[in-house]
Parts: C-alpha cells; structure tokens; sequence
C-alpha cells in the first residue's frame, strides 16, 4: 500500500471509523480521480471524474459500507442472527444511515442479510445442513444440464482454461480478504460453464440460487478443510477445460458432477461446525 500511495501526488489522507470497521481514503489527481479505499486492510479502486473537492457520490459510500459489512458477516465479526446497528455502522464509517441502509438492502439479495419487521436488518441464519445439500442438488442439476447443451467457441475456452489456472494457483486463506478474489473467479469459471448452453433462463436461476453467497461462510473454518482435497478440487477447473478441448464433453459433465459433489462433502463439515456454533451462542 505504501508504494502505491507514493505514485500519486497530492494525497490528501482522510482517516474515519475505529479499528474493528473503518476506512481509510485518499484521493489524487491521476488521470481521472482515483479514490483508493482501504477497509480494515482491504483495498478497492473506484475510478471517478468528480473534482477532488467534490465529496465522494452515495454510491461509492453505498460501496464502501458494502464491502464492509460483507466482510463482518463472513468473518463472523457480525454473526449469524445478530441485528445490525445502523447507527453504530454509521459512526464508525463516518457516513449517514442511507448509505447503509442502502448496502443492506443490497445484501438481502444475496441471502446473507434479512429485513424483518420491527427489528431493521438481521445476518440471516447459518442454513441447516440439510438445506445446504438442497442447495448443492440444485446447483448440481442446473449446471451438470447446462454442461450438457453448452457449446463452446475457441475465445471461450481460452478463457476458461485462463480462469481454470487462475483458480489452480491460488493461495488458501479462512478470512474474507484471503479468499474472496478467488472465490469469485470460481463464481465467473461456472457461470460461464452455464452460459455456454445459450439458455438465459437456466442462468439467471442458476444466479437466483446466490450459491457462492451462502457457502462464503464455510470457507472460514480450515479445520473443516483437507488440504489435499481442496487443491485436487482447485484443480478439476483445469481437467474440465482440457475435457472440454479434448471434445470429450461427457467427460467433462461428470467431471463436473463429482467436482460439485465433493465440495459438498468437504463444506458440509463446516456447515456442522457452524450450526453447532450458532447454536450454542
């Protein structure tokens, strides 16, 4: 961070917020303005064309409330069932309420935050484990279809072997900032996959499950996690693309059957802990 902060001139440091939710922004004159936004450690780039003078536009705050909040639920700094302060949010992060209220309106689209009436906004409950294989069979029956009716073009499986080793290579982290770069990239790699079919409507169903969402909070248990079984799971994204370029596309349903199969079995463990957790706090 500080090398970065050094290309720039005129940064103009403005500190907010306390040490378990804040943010850090600087802003310069670089080309376009460029806001650099640290949270709690996290860094994100928001390009925009507003003098510097100019406060920051809502949306970038509704991003950074965002980002924040996200990584409270999954890091489990705001836990499972717990009501979320607005007014505390708000003080901490130096911001009004709209923008906060804004953020977790967004988050209830992803499962992980719920609005109750009479209690504002709650972190939605750890699913059961049985609601979590549901979740799995609906994935799996979605994607292993689309795999099967996919087509693919040269420019597509270039960029899915480019994703597939992306993926391989990335390093294994139990927090939010370790993990969710990577987690994305897996998000995009199976999106793709289901794309492929040219049949919209099983995409966005497939997006409606918020699958990633909710599985984001099993990544923060490493005891659940074998490590030889999570780099070989990394690894199927490059044997379902090779498949793939190989023609073998039954192969590579298969492949991707027992890829989602098995990360069932492995995250379930966590969805045990959890719950247990849950249920003794």
């Amino acid at each position: 961070m500080q090398n970065k902060r050094q290309q720039f001139d005129g940064l103009l440091p403005v500190t907010c917020g306390k040490p378990a939710l804040s943010c850090i922004i600087y802003h310069a004159r670089f080309n376009r303005h460029l806001f650099l936004i640290e949270l709690n450690g996290f860094t994100t780039h928001i390009m925009t064309t507003v003098h510097p003078t100019t406060s920051i536009r809502r949306a970038s705050l509704v991003d950074i409330a965002y980002e924040t909040i996200l990584e409270a639920i999954i890091d489990q700094q705001l836990p499972p069932g717990s009501r979320v302060n607005m007014d505390a949010l708000a003080t901490q992060l130096q911001m009004s309420n709209t923008p906060i209220r804004e953020s977790l309106a967004r988050l209830t689209t992803t499962g992980l935050v719920q609005q109750i009436s009479n209690r504002g906004f709650i972190v939605a409950p750890i699913p059961s484990e049985a609601e979590y294989h549901h979740l799995f069979d609906v994935r799996c029956l979605l994607e292993t279809h689309a795999l099967q009716a996919a087509t693919f073009d040269d420019a597509t499986l270039d960029r899915l072997d480019a994703m597939a080793r992306q993926i391989a290579s990335a390093e294994y982290g139990t927090t939010y900032r370790r993990f969710i770069g990577n987690l994305k990239v897996d998000e995009s790699f199976h999106l793709r996959l289901v794309k492929a079919s040219g049949n919209g409507f099983m995409a966005s169903a497939w997006q409606s499950l918020n699958f990633y969402s909710h599985v984001s909070r099993l990544h923060t248990h490493e005891e659940a996690f074998n490590k030889d079984e999570y780099r070989q799971s990394l690894g199927d994204h490059n044997t379902i693309v090779q498949l793939l370029c190989e023609g073998r596309q039954a192969d590579a349903v298969e492949c991707l059957r027992n890829h989602i199969r098995s990360a069932e079995t492995r995250l379930i463990k966590s969805a045990r802990i959890l719950t247990r957790t849950e249920g003794d706090a």
